[in-house]
Parts: structure tokens; sequence; C-alpha cells
């Protein structure tokens, strides 16, 4: 944490662990909704700090450097979302113990996959601490 004095008010500011946020059933057994909006706040915190360190060190080509943020909708069966995951951790699988060495540089890979819900209410943009904005021109169907 750093903090500083701003006229009257200290600011204090918070950083995320570097590890990143690796949750288990057993955390987030007795969550409520507001916890996993905070809780998926801070990964793209996360993700956003890793573009912006990125996109401020200067060198910025994403063919380059392979940057890639998109969004794939899928219609996946129950036994699709199980193939596609062990097909996905079985591509990871063999990367994720490598160390690092003169021929390899650090990646960030932020996976994510979340139902969609189309007409679900939004959440109050105090339980994340940014305004909500909504978009009709996300979804292409």
């Amino acid at each position: 944490m750093q903090e500083r004095r701003v006229r009257n008010t200290l600011e204090k500011t918070f950083a995320l662990q570097e590890q990143g946020l690796s949750l288990t059933h057993e955390d987030l057994k007795n969550s409520h909704p507001d916890d996993y909006i905070r809780l998926f706040t801070q990964y793209l915190g996360q993700l956003l700090g890793y573009f912006a360190r990125y996109i401020h060190q200067g060198r910025v080509d994403f063919a380059r450097d392979k940057v890639l943020f998109e969004m794939f909708p899928l219609y996946l069966s129950e036994a699709e979302i199980q193939a596609f995951s062990q097909a996905l951790n079985m591509a990871m699988g063999p990367y994720l113990n490598n160390t690092s060495s003169p021929e390899r540089r650090r990646l960030i890979i932020g996976l994510m996959s979340i139902p969609d819900v189309g007409g679900a209410v939004l959440p109050d943009a105090s339980i994340v601490g940014q305004p909500v904005v909504e978009s009709n021109n996300l979804q292409k169907e």
C-alpha cells in the first residue's frame, strides 16, 4: 500500500498480488452476488494493469507482440463445455511450469467464461466503484 497526502485527504493506493486470483469452490461457497462482482472487478483490474504497462512502455506493436483480446460467443452443451475445458487444460498444461529463460518472454493469458444472460439487470455502479456503461453494440448474433 502506498499513501500520500492530497490537500486534507490521505490518498491510499492498493495493489493486487502478482500471482493473481485463484479461487476454489470453498472460497466462493458463502459468497454474495456483490462479492462475485468485486472479485471479477479485481480480475479485470489486474488485466487492465498489465495492458496499461504494455501500452505505456512505448513500443506497442500488436502484431509483433501477438496481443489478442476478442470475445467468442459459443453455443455449447454441458458435455461440450466439459470437453472444451479439458482441451484448454491440455493445451496449456505443457507450458504452465516453464521458467524464465533468454528465449522465453512472459505472456499474460486471461481467460473467462461467462454464461450470456440477455436482459439481466446490471449491478449498482457503487459495487464496482465505476459508472456502469451499457451498450447495445456488444453482442452480435
